[in-house]
C-alpha cells in the first residue's frame, strides 16, 4: 500500500497539470481592473518585443517536454513600474508544472537591480492565484508569520504585461537575505536540496510512459545547496554557514538528532502545517531551511503549502505524527526524515502543545483580529475576477476544531513508532532506467584541501571510475586501473571512495558495464566539512576550574586559566562569584547555555581577561536569565568555531537580559557586546572603549541603556536592529563611523546624548523611527543622517527636538527622499534624491 501511495504523489502532479488545461483557461477572457478600494499593489512590467520572443520559445520547448527546466540564462532585461518608479531588473518564467504556463497567465520569476525592491523584495515570483490554490496559501503565510515561523512575503497584485492587463497575481518573495531581515533573523545562509534528480525522473516519465521515482533515490542522492551561490562564496563568513548548515543537513537527512534543531520551532512549525493542512510544503523538494548561526540549528521555511487543486495529503491519519497500533511503516527516507521526529517523546509532547495551540479558540480569535478585515478584502477581489470561486474560511475552522478533538483523543505517550524499510532492493540488472541519470549515479565531493574527491554511487549497477579531466569534453587524466564503486542499495550503508584529483581537474568520467561511451561528472566544489558542530546539550568544562554542585557550576578558585572552549549545558547555573579572574588563551572561550550570574562588587569585579589576546569572549545563548554586575572584559575577540559564528567579545541572547557596570576594553571584534533576540535587556552602567569595531550591538531585542561611556571605537559606538530601544545619560567620543546607527525597523528614543568626533552622529535608517530630544552632537562631519541601506525597508522617520549642533558639525543633516526628519516641529528639506547616500557612508570595497 505504501508504495502504491508513493508512486500516487509522483502520479497526482502530472494529473493535476492536466487537469488545468480546462481550469486555467477560465479568466483568460478581457478583464478590467479591480476597483481602487480593494487596495491591491499595482506592478507594469514592460519587455522588449525580442526578448518577449525568447520567453515565448522557452514557454513552447516547456510545453513540449511536460515541464519547466530554468537557468540563470532563461532571464531577460525588463523594466517595472512600481508607485510610480520604473526600476530595472530581469526575469524569466517561473514554475516547474505547466499549470505555471497555461492560458495567458504565465508565472514569472523578477530579479531587481541596483539594490531596488517592491514590497519589501529584491527577487519574487509572479503566478497565477491557482497555482497555491488561491487564498489558501495567503492563510498559511499569515499564520506562520503570526506565530514568528520563517517564510516568505506573500501578496496579491494587479499585473500589467506590455500595456496588457493580466489581472491578479500571487507575489511571493524569494529566498534571499531580505526575506531573514524582515522575521528579524540575522544575516545568513537558505539551504535546499537540489531537486535535480526529482525532474529527472519525471523527464524519464514523460518520456517513456514510466514513473521511476519511488524506485530511484533522487532524495538520497540530492546535493545540498545555497541560495545566491555568488554572495555565499563571496563572503568567508557565509561561506562557514553553508558548511556548517549542509553538514546539520546531512545529519538530519539520516536521522534526525534533537540535539541538532530547535525543538519547539520544528514541532510548532509541523503542528501549523496540520492545522493549514498545508502538507505540500513539506515533500523534500520543496522544502528550505535557514542556518543560524548564532546556535547552529536549522530552521524550516513555510510555503507552497498548496497544490494547484488544493490540499495535497500523501498520508493517511489526522495528523502528522498520528500512527496506528502497530506503529507505521514508512517505505521512502524523505518521509522518514521528517516522521522519525515524532518517535522522541520531548519532540512529540512539544508537538502536541502547539497542536493544542493552534486549535483553540483564543488562537482564531487573534488570527481572526490580525487577518479578517484583509481576507475580507482579498475574497471580494478574487470574485471579481473569479466568479465562481469561494474560499470557506469556516470550513477552515471546523477542520481545526475536528483536529483538536483527535488530538485530545489520542495517546501520544502510548503511540507506536514510525519505522523505516524501503520496499525496494535495486540489485544488479534490477534496474528501472538503462543509464545512469545524472544527478541520480555518481557524486564527486572535494575535499577541504582540494587534493582529493570522495566518490559516491548512487546508480543501480557497479560504475567503473575511468579518467579525470579539466573540463567535460577532455578526460585527459585516465586512471592506470579503473576503479569500482559498487551498486547503491537503499537497504546497506553507502560505500565511499577517495581519489587524488590532478589540480585542474573538475570532472570525473565513469562507464557501466553493457554501454560503450562514458560518462561524466563535475566535481561539487564546495569543500567538505571539517569540524564537529558545537552541541549545547554536553557538558564541556575544565574540572579542574570549574567545580559542579547539583545543578550549579562555579569556580574553583579565585584565579582559573582556560585554555579550551567551555560549554554549560542549559540545565545548569553558571555562577562566577565576586573578585573572581579569569584568563582565557589558546582561543578558549566560556559558552552559557543556562541561566547565569557573574556577581561582581565595585571593590572585587570580575574580569575576563586574555593575556595572550586569544580568548574569544564569554558568551550566554539562549539563556533564560543573565545577570552581569561588575564584570571587566578585556584583550578578547568574537568566538567562530564548530559552526557558532558570534560577532561580540560578550554575547547575550536570551529572555531577561541585565548588565551592570559591564566594561569592555581592547576588544578586537566585529562588536565588543552583542545582544541578540533578548526580550527584556537592562544595561546600567556600560562603559566600552579602545576597540576595533562596534562597541554597543543591539539586534531584535527591547529594553533600555542607561550611563554609558563610548571611547575611541572603530565602528559605530551603538548600532540598532531590528530593536525597540531606550537610549539615556551617555556619552559617545572618538568613532570613526556612527555615534548611534539605528536600522532595520527599529524604533528608538534618544535623551541626554552627547556625542563628539564621528562622522556621523546619529543615522537612522530602513523602516526605523527615532525621537531624539537634549542631545548635542560636536565636531562630526554629518548630525543626522536619514536614508535607505537595505530597499527592501520602508522609509525612516526621525523626530527632533531640544538637540544641538555645534559650528564644527560639518553638515548639520542630510536626509533622502522619501525619509522624513522633523526638527523642533518643523519638517527638514530632503538634500538627497532616493538611494544617493549608501554608496558614500557605505562605499563599496575594492
Amino acid at each position: 500500500m505504501l508504495r502504491s501511495i508513493g508512486r500516487l504523489v509522483h502520479h497526482q502532479y502530472a494529473l493535476a497539470a492536466v487537469a488545468l488545461v480546462v481550469l486555467l483557461a477560465a479568466g483568460c477572457d478581457e478583464q478590467e481592473p479591480l476597483p481602487p478600494d480593494l487596495g491591491l499593489p499595482k506592478l507594469e512590467i514592460h519587455i522588449a518585443k525580442h526578448n518577449l520572443d525568447k520567453v515565448k520559445r522557452k514557454r513552447g520547448e516547456a510545453l513540449a517536454r511536460g515541464y519547466l527546466e530554468s537557468s540563470g540564462k532563461d532571464y531577460v532585461p525588463a523594466s517595472i513600474q512600481y508607485e510610480a518608479q520604473a526600476i530595472q531588473g530581469e526575469i524569466r518564467l517561473k514554475g516547474d508544472w505547466l499549470d505555471h504556463l497555461r492560458g495567458n497567465k504565465w508565472s514569472w520569476r523578477v530579479k531587481l537591480a541596483n539594490d531596488n525592491a517592491i514590497l519589501g523584495a529584491d527577487q519574487f515570483s509572479l503566478q497565477h492565484p491557482r497555482t497555491r490554490y488561491f487564498l489558501h496559501e495567503w492563510v498559511f503565510h499569515q499564520m506562520l508569520e503570526f506565530d514568528g515561523k520563517l517564510t516568505p512575503r506573500y501578496e496579491f497584485v494587479e499585473l500589467w504585461l506590455n500595456d496588457e492587463y493580466k489581472g491578479i497575481y500571487a507575489f511571493e518573495a524569494h529566498f534571499t537575505e531580505a526575506l531573514t531581515a524582515r522575521q528579524q533573523y540575522p544575516e545568513g545562509v537558505i539551504l535546499k536540496l537540489n531537486e535535480d534528480g526529482f525532474w529527472e525522473a519525471q523527464n524519464h516519465r514523460l518520456r517513456y510512459g514510466e514513473d521511476v521515482a519511488f524506485d530511484l533515490p533522487d532524495f538520497e542522492a540530492a546535493t545540498i545547496e545555497p541560495f545566491q551561490k555568488q554572495r555565499v562564496k563571496g563572503d568567508s563568513l557565509l561561506t562557514d554557514a553553508f558548511m556548517a548548515g549542509r553538514q546539520r543537513l546531512e545529519a538530519l537527512r539520516k536521522a534526525p538528532d534533537l540535539a541538532a534543531i530547535d525543538v519547539n520551532y520544528w514541532a510548532g512549525f509541523l503542528a501549523m502545517v496540520d492545522v493549514a493542512q498545508a502538507y505540500h510544503a513539506l515533500r523534500w523538494h520543496n522544502l528550505r531551511w535557514f542556518y543560524h548561526s548564532h546556535n547552529t540549528y536549522l530552521y524550516p521555511i513555510g510555503f507552497d503549502g498548496y497544490a494547484p487543486t488544493g490540499v495535497y495529503k500523501w498520508f493517511r491519519g489526522d495528523f502528522l505524527g498520528q500512527t496506528g497500533p502497530k506503529g507505521k511503516q514508512l517505505a521512502l527516507r524523505e518521509e522518514y526524515f521528517l516522521f522519525s521526529l515524532f518517535n522522541h517523546p520531548d519532540f512529540k509532547e512539544a508537538y502536541r502543545s502547539y497542536l493544542l495551540s493552534y486549535t483553540s479558540d483564543a488562537f482564531w480569535y487573534d488570527l481572526d483580529k490580525r487577518i479578517g478585515i484583509r481576507l475580507e478584502k482579498l475574497q471580494i477581489a478574487m470574485k471579481e475576477e473569479f466568479p465562481d470561486y469561494q474560499y470557506d474560511y469556516e470550513e477552515f475552522r471546523q477542520h481545526a476544531h475536528k483536529l483538536r478533538e483527535a488530538v485530545l483523543a489520542y495517546d501520544f505517550e502510548r503511540a507506536a513508532p514510525f519505522t523505516y524499510q524501503h520496499a525496494r532492493k535495486i540489485k544488479g540488472n534490477d534496474c528501472v532506467t538503462r543509464v545512469p541519470l545524472p544527478s541520480i549515479a555518481l557524486k564527486a565531493q572535494i575535499d577541504a584541501n582540494g587534493k582529493q574527491v570522495s566518490l559516491k554511487n548512487f546508480y543501480c549497477q557497479e560504475i567503473q571510475i575511468e579518467a579525470t579531466g579539466p573540463s567535460k569534453n577532455k578526460p585527459l587524466h585516465e586512471l592506470k586501473e579503473p576503479i569500482t564503486l559498487t551498486p547503491f542499495e537503499f537497504s546497506q550503508e553507502m560505500a565511499e571512495i577517495n581519489l587524488p584529483l590532478p589540480e585542474g581537474d573538475r570532472f570525473i568520467f565513469y562507464s557501466i558495464a553493457g554501454v560503450d561511451y562514458w560518462f561524466k561528472e563535475k566535481v561539487n566544489t564546495w569543500p567538505a566539512p571539517t569540524t564537529d558542530l558545537i552541541d549545547s546539550w554536553e557538558l564541556q568544562i575544565d574540572t579542574t576550574m570549574f567545580q559542579i554542585m547539583g545543578d550549579t557550576i562555579t569556580t574553583n578558585t579565585a584565579v582559573i586559566s582556560l585554555e579550551q572552549l567551555q560549554v554549560i549545558p542549559g540545565n545548569y547555573l553558571l555562577l562566577i562569584p565576586a573578585g573572581t579572574t579569569i584568563n582565557l588563551s589558546k582561543g578558549a572561550a566560556l559558552l552559557a547555555y543556562g541561566a547565569a550570574e557573574l556577581l561582581g562588587t565595585k571593590e572585587d569585579p570580575i574580569v575576563i581577561d586574555s593575556k595572550d589576546h586569544t580568548g574569544k569572549g564569554v558568551h550566554f545563548l539562549q539563556v533564560y536569565s543573565a545577570t552581569v554586575r561588575h564584570v571587566i572584559v578585556r584583550n578578547n575577540r568574537s568566538l567562530q568555531t564548530q559552526g557558532l559564528q558570534l560577532n561580540g567579545a560578550m554575547t547575550c541572547y536570551g529572555t531577561y537580559i541585565w548588565l551592570n557596570n559591564v566594561q569592555l576594553e581592547n576588544i578586537d571584534a566585529e562588536d565588543a557586546l552583542n545582544i541578540i533576540h533578548s526580550g527584556r535587556v537592562k544595561l546600567d552602567t556600560i562603559a566600552i572603549k579602545n576597540c576595533t569595531g562596534d562597541g554597543l550591538d543591539i539586534d531584535f531585542s527591547e529594553g533600555e541603556l542607561s550611563n554609558g561611556t563610548f571611547t575611541q571605537l572603530g565602528g559605530d559606538a551603538i548600532d540598532l536592529s531590528g530593536s525597540t530601544f531606550d537610549l539615556a545619560q551617555f556619552s559617545i567620543d572618538q568613532i570613526t563611523d556612527k555615534g548611534i546607527s539605528v536600522g532595520e525597523a527599529s524604533e528608538c528614543s534618544i535623551k541626554h546624548c552627547s556625542i563628539t568626533e564621528t562622522n556621523i552622529g546619529i543615522a537612522i535608517k530602513d523602516g526605523s523611527k527615532v525621537n531624539i530630544d537634549t542631545t548635542m552632537i560636536t565636531n562630526s562631519s554629518y548630525g543626522l543622517a536619514v536614508f535607505t541601506k537595505k530597499a527592501y525597508f520602508s522609509e525612516a522617520n526621525a523626530n527632533v527636538g531640544d538637540c544641538s549642533f555645534q559650528s564644527d558639525v560639518r553638515q548639520t543633516y542630510v536626509v533622502e527622499k522619501p525619509h522624513l526628519l522633523i526638527i523642533d516641529g518643523e519638517l527638514a528639506r530632503h538634500t538627497h534624491e532616493a538611494k544617493m547616500l549608501a554608496p558614500i557612508f557605505y562605499p563599496p570595497v575594492e
